[in-house]
């Protein structure tokens, strides 16, 4: 029986006319494989499968033949090569081998098939036709045979196999394209189309399997395939998967479990042996669960892109074809209100075959793996964007046959992922030891050259940038390539420097280049970066450079370098960075982090021309606008752009004068922020620029100055962050601003400053010090020149030294705050709260305090009765004010005024109210001291005779305080004061004027059962009664 063709279909004569003959070298070449020669194995196969071939020439059924038997033979050495070796040394003939009636058995078997069809939908699926499923049957027929103990070696196959044959088909039939396609075209059902899209997605495939023989970067002759390594990852959902199946791993080896995840299998082996069993069965659930969305997130430089694009290699290589989407082509800036549609237009476009593939429920085709590549990399707005990507991502209903991988930096992914339910999501680990060294012996063989990986482990200054392969790759190719000896890198800025040093005055065409001309280099380089990075992509547009350099003064230079007509540049400016794409008119670079670096360093440079001069005028803010504008330097809280920023800032700071410049611009620069005509990316940046520097300075013991005139409005930036000394000098303005949770090492105050409407809640604050010029005497100030703390909101915040002079405080809150070291003098303070402060150790000095709240304060115990207070009010004037419930014991208070307060409930036990006579160089002393440094304890100076002042109670109220062994002075005046159930233990009462009837009155509402009466026996009676 011959083909018969019919329409829409070819139709073969039943199976049971041509496999019978080929069943005997079927068993042979299965017998091969069970011995271990898998070679002639497959050599006998290929023979046999053949000879249906033969008796036909080169006519139509001869090629329909050569197409399903090259096809069934490239399946199954496939599964021969790929899947058997793995378990072939447990496979042995069974004791009774009988092969003619495995034969016999076989080709009995073959009889049920009856003729199979060929059409188009064939070509859709070939793994589920008729065709398959008999070469399926009859090989597992002669493996379970032949094999003894085959269950699994069959279950594997069958699992297998309609994928392998699908493959094969689509393999064969794109390799010989010119020799089938006549044939199928003669169906009624056109196969143009099906032949350009398997024709391009076969042509994408080499691609893809090209990915490890070319070159890491540009011309090195370093090849992906030399130097990877598999990476750690650690499950950010393990957590949450536990609560549904037990012993989830937190670790896993990321290349293999991504290839099992696509291929819905469990994997031969896992990292934790002892779980190997409950993984093998949980990790089976997973895989068919409802987490088909899968997101990888790792720091720049971690091998995110390495390890997706070694994924989609190994996926062609097990015959599966992945889309592999790099983020940054998708245009989601014509889509601003669907990136979903726009993504998929963009694989409709350009990867055709997908739409058939993602409809269709074949069980021969594994999953549609869909990946997406850098998602810190698309266009536009990119944290809003990418938040709302993965979002719509997690929320599609996904079909059964579709699983989506994505990939991003860490502090990106982190911030868009707190509310995903249907996604696992695993972090790439920082390389450790065992990895680090693996890669380092990789890139010696890759290299050529000899260092141990010990000697360089051991310099505590280069492990930080041993944690990343692309670093480790980076400090290889300078070992290579540089006389300067990779032990003296600092950091990552030090090494992409050392680099572009490198590249320029090595040999180039025979001869170094002219030094003179370096800063050229690399002015040309830091604009492409940064041009690049105004785009948030590894591209830069050769006119927007061109139009970049002619706004920035730099046109000539751009000209000597590139010729924008043709887009031919020097050879060296695109050495080892990137390429250029004459159809594009662009420059490509190949790794983000190059953009990065050389965009913050341009920006350095640029601030560095600011005018000395700058205006707050719209000259000003058009320059800031310039240079800061649309660049997302620092937006997104990158760690990657921090690290590049603060190795610029070391950089400069060898240079002593260029750094205190680089300070006081960014100073004068912060200062714009509240202008309405700075845009909001302009304004994030100097923020986040202004929040490293600070880091840096603090972590360098060095200050901040704001310029005299200086007015700071409206930032929020500086909560929860680390700020160094930050002096404020005359006439300098901070409202507005938010500090809390801020980690402040000082505050410098300088007369005239004002503070208001600030926030400290939860801060930290070393030092807050108000002083005054040495030029101005306090005596003879004028009330605009002291500074000013108005509406300060000082929650739960931690002072460890506060030393105000001359300082006008109004509406300010200290509520929980702790005052580790408090100095206050000549401080005129009106509607402030301390309720529930904490104060270890105070001086209040010539200080009038009006409407003051100090109820429920603390303050620490003296461990003597006779240690020095820790407490004390001096020379001062108290005025409606509240000491309610607070823990004054051991207090002081000397030479004060107190009217219309109360110390309800107050426990001022020990406490000590004296007059005193303050000596002129006591007052000098604390006058000029305000420059003392924290924990010089002046508390409890001894005060002379010289001055006596008179201290004064009126209308204070003491209902319930308890006053036990307080000390009072006899002198002092009580005018209307109430001590109702006072507590007065130990108290002598011989301190009071006990001839005067309003004293007695007063004491008589107290408790005196425990007052000492020594010297005061006469005035006892004068109690009775009362």
């Amino acid at each position: 029986m011959k083909y018969v063709i019919s329409g829409n279909f070819f139709k073969l004569p039943p199976w049971n006319e041509t496999l019978p003959d080929m069943m005997d070298g079927i068993i042979d070449s299965t017998e091969k494989l069970v011995e271990g020669n898998i070679g002639l194995a497959i050599a006998k196969l290929a023979a046999v499968v053949m000879r249906p071939i033969l008796p036909y020439q080169n006519n139509d059924e001869a090629i329909v033949w050569k197409l399903l038997i090259r096809s069934a033979l490239k399946a199954w050495r496939d599964f021969a090569t790929s899947v058997i070796p793995q378990d072939i040394e447990g496979f042995q003939l069974p004791e009774m081998w009988d092969k003619s009636g495995l034969s016999k058995k076989t080709k009995e078997y073959l009889q049920t098939f009856d003729a199979c069809t060929i059409d188009r939908e064939f070509f859709d699926a070939p793994g589920d036709s008729e065709i398959a499923d008999c070469l399926m049957e009859v090989l597992c027929e002669s493996l379970q045979g032949v094999v003894e103990k085959s269950e699994n070696i069959i279950s594997e196959f069958r699992g297998a196999w309609p994928r392998l044959f699908s493959y094969a088909v689509e393999a064969e039939y794109a390799a010989h394209l010119e020799q089938y396609s006549p044939l199928f075209n003669k169906l009624n059902t056109p196969m143009a189309t099906y032949n350009q899209q398997l024709k391009a997605k076969h042509h994408y495939c080499e691609e893809l399997l090209r990915w490890k023989s070319e070159c890491v970067f540009g011309e090195e002759s370093v090849h992906n395939e030399d130097i990877y390594i598999p990476l750690i990852a650690r499950s950010e959902t393990a957590e949450v998967f536990s609560y549904q199946y037990d012993s989830m791993p937190e670790y896993i080896d990321l290349d293999q479990y991504l290839v099992q995840w696509a291929l819905g299998e469990v994997p031969l082996s896992v990292p934790d042996r002892s779980h190997e069993t409950v993984w093998r069965k949980q990790l089976r659930k997973i895989i068919g669960g409802d987490q088909r969305l899968f997101i990888i997130h790792g720091e720049p430089g971690s091998g995110k892109s390495t390890v997706l694009k070694h994924f989609a290699m190994r996926l062609v290589e097990e015959h599966l074809t992945p889309i592999f989407v790099s983020l940054k082509e998708v245009p989601f800036s014509q889509y601003p209100n669907n990136y979903i549609a726009a993504l998929s237009n963009h694989i409709k476009k350009n990867f055709p075959w997908i739409l058939g593939a993602i409809s269709r429920n074949s069980i021969s085709r594994s999953d549609t793996i869909v990946i997406l590549d850098g998602l810190d990399e698309i266009t536009g707005k990119v944290w809003d964007s990418a938040k709302k990507i993965i979002e719509d991502l997690d929320q599609l209903p996904w079909g059964s046959h579709v699983r989506v991988l994505i990939s991003g930096r860490t502090q990106l992914i982190t911030k868009c992922v707190e509310n995903l339910q249907n996604a696992q999501i695993y972090q790439i680990n920082p390389l450790v030891k065992g990895i680090q060294e693996e890669l380092w012996e990789k890139l010696q063989t890759a290299f050529s050259f000899q260092i141990e990986f010990e000697e360089i482990d051991k310099h505590l200054h280069l492990q930080e940038l041993l944690d990343k392969p692309l670093l480790m790759f980076l400090i290889a190719w300078l070992q290579k390539n540089s006389e300067k000896s990779i032990l003296s890198i600092k950091n990552t800025s030090d090494l992409y420097n050392t680099i572009i040093e490198c590249l320029y005055y090595r040999r180039h065409s025979g001869q170094y280049l002219n030094p003179a001309k370096y800063q050229d280099y690399r002015t040309v380089l830091e604009m492409l970066g940064r041009t690049a990075q105004k785009s948030n992509s590894n591209v830069a547009n050769i006119n927007d450079v061109k139009t970049y350099a002619e706004a920035t003064n730099r046109k000539e230079l751009f000209d000597k370098w590139i010729n924008s007509s043709s887009i031919t540049t020097s050879k060296l400016l695109l050495a080892f960075f990137g390429f250029a794409n004459k159809e594009s008119m662009s420059i490509s670079f190949y790794h983000r982090s190059f953009v990065e670096f050389l965009a913050i360093e341009d920006l350095s440079n640029q601030l560095m021309f600011l005018p000395q001069d700058l205006t707050k005028g719209p000259e000003g803010i058009e320059k800031l606008n310039k240079l800061f504008d649309q660049y997302n330097l620092f937006h997104g809280e990158d760690s990657h752009i921090e690290d590049f920023w603060l190795g610029r800032l070391e950089f400069i700071s060898e240079n002593n004068e260029k750094f205190k410049t680089l300070i006081r611009i960014l100073g004068v620069v912060l200062t714009y922020v509240d202008k309405s005509e700075l845009s909001e990316n302009s304004r994030q940046n100097i923020l986040k620029a202004v929040v490293i520097l600070f880091r840096f300075l603090e972590d360098r013991g060095l200050e901040m100055r704001l310029e005299p005139h200086s007015s700071l409005k409206n930032i929020h930036t500086f909560r929860s962050n680390i700020i160094p000394s930050l002096r404020m000098q005359q006439e300098t303005g901070v409202e507005f601003c938010d500090f809390s949770n801020a980690n402040i090492s000082r505050l410098k105050l300088c007369s005239t400053v004002l503070l208001s409407d600030c926030y400290f809640n939860a801060a930290k604050i070393g030092c807050l010090y108000a002083y005054v010029l040495e030029t101005e005497h306090t005596k003879h100030q004028s009330s605009n020149s002291v500074v000013q703390l108005h509406k300060l909101q000082c929650y739960a915040t931690k002072f460890s030294s506060v030393d105000l002079t001359n300082t006008q405080i109004k509406e300010c809150v200290f509520d929980g705050t702790e005052f580790i070291y408090n100095r206050w003098q000549r401080v005129d303070a009106k509607n402030v709260s301390f309720r529930y402060a904490f104060f270890k150790e105070s001086e209040f000095c010539w200080v009038e305090l009006n409407r003051a709240d100090f109820s429920y304060l603390n303050i620490i115990q003296a461990t003597k009765i006779e240690a020095s207070a820790k407490f004390k009010l001096i020379a001062s004037k108290i005025l409606h004010s509240s000491f309610n419930n607070a823990d004054l014991r051991g207090a002081e208070f000397v030479n004060v005024e107190i009217q219309d307060s109360t110390f309800q409930n107050a426990k001022l036990a020990c406490s000590k109210w004296i007059r005193a006579k303050v000596g002129q160089d006591d007052r000098e002393h604390n006058r000029t001291s305000g420059s003392q440094h924290r924990g010089e304890n002046r508390i409890g100076q001894k005060y002379t005779k010289e001055d006596e002042h008179i201290m004064s109670l009126s209308r204070v109220d003491f209902t319930n305080a308890d006053l036990s062994f307080a000390k009072f002075d006899r002198g002092i005046v009580f005018v209307d004061c109430i001590m109702k159930g006072a507590k007065l233990d130990g108290v002598s009462m011989v301190d009071f004027d006990l001839t005067k009837a309003n004293i007695i009155q007063m004491l008589s509402e107290a408790d005196l059962h425990n007052v000492n009466w020594n010297g005061a026996e006469k005035f006892k009676s004068c109690f009775e009664g009362l």
